[in-house]
Order: C-alpha cells, then sequence, then structure tokens
C-alpha cells in the first residue's frame, strides 16, 4: 500500500536530460502568474521538462501524480494529505480529511484545505498536477482545482501537465490566472533535434542523418528518443529509419493513443488518415460523420497528433496528421478494413481531394490506389491549366504514371504528352502528337484533329530540325477542313490559324493567303480552303 502513493507522490528523475534552455524561460516568464497549463500529445517531452527545470532552478515541489481516482473528492484529499507531509516533513498537524460531514461544503472546504497547504511552504515552491488528463470530466474535481488556484499565495505556483487543453471548468482562468504552453511551444526545435541526438549518440550521426530524424519526428520527443535508442544498437542507415518506425513508435502509437480511444473515434482516425490534408467538409464526406468537424477540432485541441490551422483564403481550419502519426495510422488501415473497403475509401478520398482543388494530392491517391480513370480525368480537367503555368513536368508525371495500354488508345493523352514534351524534346513531343494526330482522325474527333495538327507544326518550327517535313502537313488543313466541316470552336480555329501563319512564313511566305491570315481581325483562319 505504501508503494502505490510513494509513485503518485514522487517527481519522477531522469538522467542525462538535455536542457531545454528555450522552454525554461517561456517557464520563468509563465510563473509570473500562480499557474501555468502545459499540454502536449503523448511524448512530447512535459514531465522531463518540468522534472528538469525544478531541478535547473532548485525549487522545492510537491509533484502529484494524477489518475482516475481522483474523481472522488476524499480520494483526492487523502493522498494531497500524503504528498504535502512527504514536502513538507517538519509540519506535525495533518491536514484535513474529506469526511462526510464536509460533503455539503466542498468550495469552502476546498479553500480552506489549500490555505492552510500553502501557508505550509516555504516560497518559492511548485505544485505539479502530473497527467491531469488521467481523471474522468468530474466537475467536483476540477471545482477543487479552481478553488486552489483562487487562493493561492505569492511565491507559490501550479504546474499542470496534461494530454489535453484546460476543462471547461478551468478554462475561465486563463483570462488572469494561468499561462498556457502548448505543442507549438513543445516542439524540438531542428537543432534542439540535432543537440540531443549528438548528446545521446556522441556526435556519431551524420549531420545528413540527424535532419532525417528530425524530419520523420517533427519535433516528436518520444519519436526522436525511439529512433536514437534504435541508433544505439547499430541502425544507422538512412533507408533503415522505415523500419525503425514500423517497430519501435508504431508500436508506442498504439498503446499510448489509439488503444485508449472509442471505436467511433478510432475509425474516424483511420479512415481520415488517407487524406494528407482536410476540411470539416472534406473529413465528413470521406467518413459520412456530419460532427466531423468538432471531431477533428477536438482531436486537435487534446493533442492527438493533428494540427489545424487556417490557411490563407480559406475560412475553415485544415487539418493535417502529425507525419509519423499518418503513417501509423495508414499501416492499421490495412489490417483494420478488408482490401474492398480500403480500395473503396482511398478512390473517395481521391475524389473528394480533386474536387476541392488538390490535384496533386489526389494524384497520388490514385496512384497508390491504381485508379487509372481517376488520374485520366485529372489529366482532361486540369491539363490545359498546368501548361500554361509552366507546370508541364507535373502533367508529363500524371501521363506517365497510366498503363501503355490506356496511353495507346486514349488520343488525349498522347497530345498533352507530346505538348509537355516539346519543351524539352521537342522529336519525341512530335512523335507523340503525330501519334495522336493519326488516333484523332480514326476516332473522327475534330477538335483533337486540329488541336495535334497545330502541335506537330508547332515543334517542327521549335525544333528547327525538319523544317521541310512542314510541306506535307500545311495541304492537311483544308482536308481537315473538307473532312469535318470546318471548326468546332474558336479556340480550335485560333490554333490552327496561328500554326498555318508560323508554317507559311516558315516554308511557303509568297503563299497568297499569308496576308489574310496575318492581318485577320479575329485571329482565324480566312474561311475557305487553299486553293479555292
Amino acid at each position: 500500500m505504501r508503494a502505490v502513493p510513494l509513485a503518485k507522490i514522487t517527481r519522477p528523475e531522469f538522467s542525462g536530460v538535455f536542457p531545454r534552455e528555450r522552454l525554461f524561460t517561456l517557464l520563468d516568464t509563465g510563473l509570473r502568474r500562480p499557474a501555468v497549463w502545459i499540454s502536449g500529445p503523448p511524448g512530447s517531452g512535459k514531465t522531463i521538462l518540468v522534472s528538469s527545470y525544478i531541478e535547473s532552478r532548485a525549487l522545492p515541489c510537491l509533484w502529484y501524480q494524477v489518475d482516475c481516482g481522483d474523481a472522488d473528492a476524499a480520494t483526492f484529499f487523502y493522498y494531497m494529505g500524503l504528498a504535502a507531509k512527504k514536502a513538507v516533513p517538519r509540519s506535525r498537524r495533518p491536514l484535513l480529511l474529506f469526511t462526510p460531514e464536509y460533503a455539503l461544503g466542498l468550495p469552502a472546504f476546498s479553500r480552506r484545505y489549500f490555505e492552510d497547504l500553502f501557508g505550509r511552504l516555504k516560497t518559492p515552491f511548485c505544485l505539479i498536477f502530473d497527467n491531469y488528463q488521467d481523471v474522468s470530466d468530474s466537475t467536483p474535481f476540477h471545482e477543487i482545482i479552481r478553488h486552489s488556484v483562487e487562493v493561492i499565495p505569492a511565491g507559490v505556483h501550479i504546474i499542470f501537465l496534461s494530454r489535453y487543453e484546460p476543462p471547461q471548468p478551468l478554462v475561465r482562468m486563463q483570462a488572469n490566472s494561468m499561462e498556457a504552453l502548448g505543442w507549438d511551444d513543445l516542439a524540438l526545435t531542428p537543432e534542439e533535434s540535432r543537440e540531443i541526438t549528438c548528446l545521446k549518440l556522441e556526435s556519431r550521426l551524420s549531420r545528413k542523418l540527424t535532419q532525417d530524424f528530425y524530419s520523420k519526428t517533427s519535433g516528436w520527443a518520444m519519436g526522436l528518443a525511439l529512433m536514437i535508442e534504435k541508433a544505439k544498437k547499430g541502425v544507422f542507415d538512412t533507408k533503415q529509419l522505415k523500419a525503425v518506425v514500423m517497430d519501435t513508435v508504431f508500436d508506442y502509437f498504439h498503446s499510448e493513443v489509439l488503444a485508449k480511444l472509442n471505436a467511433d473515434t478510432r475509425n474516424f482516425l483511420l479512415k481520415t488518415a488517407i487524406l494528407p490534408a482536410m476540411d470539416a467538409h472534406m473529413a465528413k464526406r470521406l467518413t459520412g460523420i456530419d460532427h466531423a468537424g468538432r471531431i477533428l477540432s477536438s482531436l486537435n485541441r487534446n493533442n492527438y497528433f493533428i494540427d489545424g490551422r487556417f490557411q490563407h483564403h480559406h475560412h475553415e481550419a485544415v487539418y493535417q496528421y502529425h507525419q509519423l502519426f499518418r503513417e501509423f495510422l495508414l499501416y492499421e488501415a490495412k489490417d483494420s478494413f478488408t482490401p474492398e473497403e480500403l480500395s473503396l475509401l482511398w478512390k473517395q478520398a481521391a475524389l473528394i481531394l480533386s474536387e476541392s482543388g488538390r490535384f496533386e494530392d489526389a494524384f497520388v491517391l490514385f496512384r497508390d490506389s491504381s485508379e487509372w480513370e481517376g488520374i485520366a480525368g485529372l489529366v482532361m480537367e486540369n491539363a490545359a491549366a498546368l501548361v500554361r503555368q509552366g507546370r508541364g513536368r507535373v502533367l508529363e508525371e500524371w501521363i506517365a504514371s497510366l498503363p501503355q495500354e490506356m496511353l495507346d488508345n486514349r488520343p488525349w493523352l498522347q497530345y498533352w504528352l507530346g505538348v509537355c514534351r516539346l519543351t524539352f524534346n521537342p522529336g519525341d513531343g512530335r512523335a507523340w502528337l503525330e501519334k495522336a494526330f493519326l488516333l484523332f482522325k480514326e476516332q473522327r474527333d475534330a477538335a483533337g484533329v486540329y488541336m495535334s495538327w497545330s502541335g506537330v507544326i508547332d515543334s517542327m518550327v521549335c525544333g528547327l530540325d525538319n523544317l521541310r517535313a512542314i510541306d506535307h502537313w500545311i495541304p492537311l488543313l483544308d482536308e481537315m477542313i473538307r473532312s469535318f466541316g470546318g471548326f468546332p470552336s474558336e479556340e480550335t480555329e485560333a490554333c490552327a490559324a496561328s500554326s498555318m501563319f508560323t508554317a507559311l512564313v516558315h516554308r511557303q511566305p509568297q503563299h497568297p493567303e499569308i496576308g489574310k491570315l496575318a492581318h485577320s481581325d479575329d485571329i482565324g483562319y480566312p474561311g475557305r480552303a487553299f486553293g479555292e
């Protein structure tokens, strides 16, 4: 029985701790107020930070490990009495116990109790409530804590450590009594990550590998610590980082995060992890849960390895899981859903991303789920815009990922691949455009025929390597007009007129129609076939 309260009321001590002077300074500033609330995800280093801070500043303290039993007021005051006796052994008179006669006067008892406790302390002094999130959502317990802050004297400070932000009964204390430090403060900086790695591994790792460590962990202290432990055992190769993550960090996520969630929240996490980033509307569409926005907000507020920020031109928060956590959730999803369910989720997520304008992310999901029609749709919807933006390489990557059989039978895919390659390899681009031209003619696609014909002319002019070949293509325009009965749109007419003018300038500058093309107000084709 003595061992249980001893662990509950003893400050944990650590050896070889890296002193986080940046955060020590923030705590110095924060403790100008009566209380400081420190919140962050599991493994973010909250306990180590405060324990090392207490040691570095030589502050006497009372350390109290909160657990579910503290929801009972009598149990809490009992263990607080033991903690006080340990922290102030010179005081022989024990603190009051919360016996039944006080049950109807909890607020008055709480104030009196803490006034008595604080009066025994020699300032400066700190009370630390660790793992505050482990107590149930018990109003009596939160009210007890609120009353303690109300009567705290100068020189005494309370530090709360929790995975979550303050519960509602304590929120109002933030206005004038409590400072808050969150995940943005706790996350390791790249320099801190490197210094910790060098301290633990005696500078045996290259800067490149320490940067890889930081990139993988994104400032998460426990993730870095687990990787360092693996590195101590000889896992130094960057290629082995994936195995390290799967083997160690994932086990931590499973036991410390996923196993402690209810089934609905766990299912929500596994589904939404498919989205690289999301807003509430996207999450709702993927999961079918109307209150998806509240879930995301709660996960973000309670530090479940998710970051929510308002982005420029975006009227609601956009959420993104921590990289390692998302990898873990995707790994877990493979065991939680059937292959058919998982494939459908990926397709739905890709469509949602595409319709939300996140085309690059949609492409990755379509590619990884072998949803080739989805990629073909992305190409057709965005090709012209990407080319105008000078992002032909992106478009080329999309098309090149498609199966050869699809590419062989879709002339528009061939056309856009040819357009992409014109800038860097005019000859290869022209080959794809010529192939598209023949297939367009075969499929009787008038717009495709005119656009690919124009592309071929442009490729020859750009390449300047085979201008004589233009002579073969000039009379084909008249044949196309007769075959298809004119132009299907003003855009195709303008393209054809521009390309014809370029072709005549280079090969037939004396052609009778060149003047009409040069002075046409609407940049259109003169309106009759050559030779008529």
